[in-house]
């Protein structure tokens, strides 16, 4: 009679147990329905549909994410470029500054992926999506940003130093390779 006492006791306790954690209230980040309003972040919240993969569906929620953080800040660089170019129309070297600074600012944003960090997940298993966080400071870009510009700069400088070089020597073919 004790052992199955016992055996009854352990049963109710499992299923009370059970009843429990079933009618725990779904823990769903504030995030997953507004990003949270902070202006030191970039943020990007990126969503998948449950295919029976949850792997591959929380990645590509990940980038989801990860990209919409890269599309602001494509969009951001080119209206700073197109303020610029509007300002280079006069000069008449607009149309192919406008190109190169295109494809800075693309290379730039792509070049940020390192920086992004996923801040959360969550799978709401009613609804079959996955959700991600993302978010990156804007300390971090600008910081990111402003390495590139030192590089690029001394890369411009390198070059133009060999160009000069190149020139005062009369080798007019490494002139205009650099």
């Amino acid at each position: 009679m004790d052992t199955s006492y016992r055996r009854f006791t352990v049963i109710v306790f499992f299923i009370l147990f059970s009843t429990v954690l079933a009618s725990e209230p779904d823990k769903r980040p504030k995030w997953v329905d507004q990003v949270p309003n902070n202006l030191e972040l970039l943020q990007g919240i990126g969503l998948a549909d449950d295919t029976g993969s949850p792997e591959s569906d929380q990645k590509r929620a990940d980038v989801n994410a990860i990209t919409q953080i890269i599309n602001e800040i494509s969009t951001s660089v080119s209206s700073s470029l197109t303020d610029f170019y509007q300002e280079d129309s006069q000069t008449g070297q607009s149309a192919k500054t406008l190109e190169i600074f295109t494809k800075i600012s693309s290379q730039f944003a792509q070049e940020t992926i390192s920086g992004i960090k996923i801040a959360g997940r969550y799978c709401d298993a009613k609804k079959k999506v996955y959700y991600a966080y993302a978010v990156i400071t804007r300390e971090e870009l600008e910081n990111q940003f402003k390495a590139r510009a030192d590089n690029a700069t001394r890369l411009c400088q390198d070059y133009h130093r060999y160009a000069q070089k190149a020139l005062l020597d009369g080798n007019i073919f490494g002139v205009l390779n650099n």
